[in-house]
């Protein structure tokens, strides 16, 4: 894993001016820490994730026999979730780390379909989704304003399109109880299970650095998301934003 670079946790442009350094960056850090990444997101979460995830599938409206994108899938846990929930799920979940791929591979019992590729530029024809979804993803985005139009590209008019985002908390008491956490547990303990420090210190300084839940919103609206709206989770740990494509 390369060592952390501060110039990838920052986010003072829209579209960010080494979009193709920090890509490999982020490949090579996620394919690094893909042997831990399950158990790290059940610690650091203190076991919260499951149920945010499970909140975001039942914000999706999907039901029987669903067409669903889970955009930057990870280990694939989040569409696993729609597998569990949703009966008859046909599920597409794409990532460009290979090492996340091997371990979703490895994982689902439901056959679900599993494509390396990037989230600025899916490979699926437009209105192809009942839903689309991404969890964990938009901190590592290069170009934010073309994540969000190319999710609105491919779900079918109507419908919805959810992002699951770890966040600051709005009010300042909430944030000093927050701020040990993320200072301190979630380096410490992310290095320890994963074996590399700098993973998790980028996740701490993307998440401190990151976007308002305000100007996310207006990223999917000028994306031509309708009804844009954001739930906070957890008080505001984490952030559940919901908007749809129009009918």
């Amino acid at each position: 894993m390369p060592d952390l670079k501060p110039e990838f946790t920052r986010y003072d442009a829209p579209v960010h001016p080494d979009a193709a350094g920090k890509q490999a960056y982020v490949t090579s850090l996620f394919d690094a820490v893909a042997p831990s990444y399950d158990l790290a997101n059940r610690l650091l979460s203190f076991g919260l994730d499951r149920g945010w995830r499970s909140r975001l599938v039942e914000a999706s409206g999907a039901g029987p026999a669903a067409q669903v994108l889970d955009v930057g899938c990870g280990t694939g846990d989040l569409l696993m979730e729609f597998a569990r929930r949703v009966p008859g799920l046909r599920g597409e979940g794409l990532d460009f780390s290979e090492g996340m791929l091997a371990r979703a591979r490895e994982k689902d019992r439901w056959g679900l379909r599993w494509t390396r590729g990037s989230a600025l530029e899916l490979p699926y024809p437009e209105a192809s989704f009942d839903a689309v979804a991404s969890a964990w993803v938009l901190r590592s985005i290069t170009d934010p304003g073309l994540y969000f139009r190319e999710m609105a590209r491919v779900a079918r008019p109507g419908a919805r399109v959810l992002v699951l985002e770890l966040t600051r908390p709005p009010k300042a008491w909430q944030r000093a109880l927050y701020a040990p956490v993320l200072n301190l547990y979630v380096p410490a303990v992310g290095a320890l299970l994963s074996g590399h420090k700098d993973g998790y210190r980028y996740l701490r300084d993307t998440i401190k650095s990151f976007w308002s839940p305000e100007r996310v919103l207006e990223a999917m609206a000028s994306a031509g998301l309708v009804r844009p709206r954001a739930h906070p989770l957890t008080l505001g740990a984490a952030t559940l934003f919901v908007g749809e494509r129009p009918a």
